[in-house]
């Protein structure tokens, strides 16, 4: 009688045990990702960075940061443009948290400065304007615009005539602008090229406008502007 009765203590035991394995509920709840910094960072072209990472933590608050996987690493600053870096984490139960990521401005900055343009090889335009010229531009870069830059005495037709550009891998774009030169306006559009090139002597690296291939249309200007073909050398 005494067996008889262990035995059934020990169906009921078994099936109270069965009944709470199967009332338990799998881990559906995802990780999460935190950046460690800005979203948006902007560093100089040529300049060495540095990502400050994310950390990752779990349904149970466990710190699971080193599952995380980084994507878009590293950043060729010596191309200017905007890169992603994304962070993805999954946990043991296979949950995957919502990509977080981070956005790396390449910054024109440092292609500010003065360049001899020589020679500037101009032809299509009065015979009084084709030939080769030489002449200063200074480059600035823009306040608003992490990629955009400003160009000073273009085309060598003053002090008070500038055009914008913007720098995107390693090309320079100058969009269709019009101008006040020579008497009356000028439509310019052109493109162009730089290059990043270390210097043992300098932190980081120079970056430079190496040439400039540009078209003008002349509006209500009294002389006949040639389209030129550049070559830019900071000073």
């Amino acid at each position: 009688m005494k067996k008889q009765f262990l035995n059934a203590a020990a169906i009921v035991l078994a099936v109270g045990t069965l009944s709470l394995v199967g009332c338990k509920k799998d881990n559906t709840t995802p990780p999460a990702i935190s950046l460690t910094g800005s979203s948006l960072v902007t560093v100089n072209l040529g300049a060495t960075y540095t990502d400050a990472g994310a950390t990752a933590t779990d349904s149970k608050n466990d710190n699971i940061t080193s599952s995380i996987v980084t994507t878009g690493l590293p950043i060729n600053t010596n191309q200017c443009g905007s890169y992603v870096v994304t962070y993805n984490v999954t946990d043991k139960s296979g949950n995957a948290a919502p990509a977080v990521t981070r956005t790396v401005q390449v910054s024109a900055t440092p292609i500010a400065g003065t360049y001899s343009v020589s020679p500037d090889s101009v032809s299509g335009g009065s015979s009084a304007n084709n030939g080769v010229w030489n002449y200063n531009v200074v480059v600035t870069a823009s306040s608003t615009i992490y990629n955009g830059i400003i160009l000073t005495n273009f085309a060598g037709l003053g002090s008070t005539t500038s055009v914008s550009a913007t720098i995107n891998g390693t090309a320079v774009t100058i969009p269709t602008q019009t101008v006040s030169a020579g008497g009356g306006v000028i439509a310019i559009a052109g493109t162009g090229t730089y290059s990043v090139n270390p210097s043992a002597s300098l932190p980081g690296a120079v970056a430079g406008i190496t040439n400039i291939v540009y078209t003008t249309t002349t509006g209500t200007a009294t002389s006949v502007y040639g389209n030129g073909k550049a070559t830019y050398i900071k000073q």
